[in-house]
């Protein structure tokens, strides 16, 4: 993309948020439930300042992306741009996520926290500390929305791929998800009856809005089709590459597999997932550009983000 398609992505998104407020996009009913905690579409904000706060963290999330991949080189060159310019636009394309605060927009830039921890912590040999840091963070996650705790696979699964997952990094794991809510409840900050545990229902049968809803679910179907295909495609690269990258791109593609479970087995909480789900395709998507050398790579990043521009008009208009 360069620093010039970057800046036209960054327009294009802040443009497509500010239609879905005006449209008045909102989230489906259902879901967005803490297993202690009130979510955001409870925290009674005004309608600008949710949004206003939405788009400040999709644009952080979407600079955090960037980061992440320079520090770690997951997709190589210099596709840090497309990286971020592409997770911007199939954002911004579900108009709720756009439109207001949701917890999809808090979940997606923990787990680039979380992320750059457990790249960090890639074969050491005492990795206690960071297995730590990365279950508080995602305990602290599942007061607000219990889909946090979902991402305890991935993490689980990457740091044994890393070569960082021992008897005591398992150890400080567990002690890492009991601390936060150890610490709430003894000291009294969360009385006991506050937990509560999530019902699973229908998606469709609580959704306000079927029409837009539908072309949503189309708009995740194909990126949850081209997801596949190009893992498929830029394994064929990746595996003949350097070690540590296909394995953070390995670990990328578990976060994203991840939320497309939940979203097909968690239906009614679809939203919690869909930015994180987002962020793990525009690795992929990245990747492409990144590891095949097109003769004019613009066009394709031009199509891509057409096609997402497309299906939120569809839903506003």
């Amino acid at each position: 993309m360069g620093k010039g398609g970057l800046i036209l992505a960054i327009a294009t998104a802040v443009a497509m948020s500010i239609m879905a407020f005006l449209t008045g996009a909102t989230i489906p009913n259902g879901g967005e439930v803490g297993l202690c905690l009130p979510s955001p579409t409870d925290w009674n904000l005004l309608p600008v300042a949710s949004w206003a706060i939405n788009l400040a963290l999709l644009l952080l999330s979407a600079l955090g992306l960037g980061l992440l991949n320079r520090s770690f080189s997951v997709v190589p060159g210099q596709a840090s741009s497309t990286l971020s310019g592409l997770f911007l636009i199939m954002a911004t394309s579900i108009p709720w996520i756009g439109g207001a605060l949701t917890t999809s927009v808090i979940i997606a830039p923990a787990i680039m926290i979380v992320m750059a921890i457990l790249f960090g912590s890639y074969r050491q040999s005492n990795a206690t500390q960071e297995l730590f840091a990365i279950a508080t963070i995602l305990s602290l996650g599942s007061m607000l929305q219990y889909a946090f705790l979902l991402m305890i696979v991935p993490v689980l699964v990457s740091a044994l791929t890393f070569k960082c997952l021992r008897v005591r990094e398992v150890i400080a794991f567990g002690m890492g998800l009991i601390a936060p809510y150890w610490v709430a409840i003894g000291f009294g900050i969360l009385p006991l009856e506050s937990l509560t545990m999530p019902s699973l229902t229908n998606l469709f049968a609580m959704a306000s809005h079927r029409g837009v809803l539908l072309i949503c679910l189309i708009n995740l179907g194909f990126t949850a089709l081209l997801s596949l295909v190009l893992a498929l495609y830029n394994g064929v690269r990746l595996y003949a590459g350097n070690t540590r990258r296909r394995q953070f791109n390995m670990a990328v593609n578990m976060f994203g597999l991840t939320c497309l479970a939940g979203m097909v087995f968690d239906s009614s909480n679809l939203s919690a997932y869909i930015v994180t789900f987002y962020m793990s395709a525009a690795f992929q998507q990245a990747d492409l550009f990144a590891l095949w050398h097109f003769r004019r790579p613009w066009i394709g990043a031009l199509i891509i983000c057409a096609l997402y521009i497309t299906s939120f008009l569809m839903c506003v208009l």
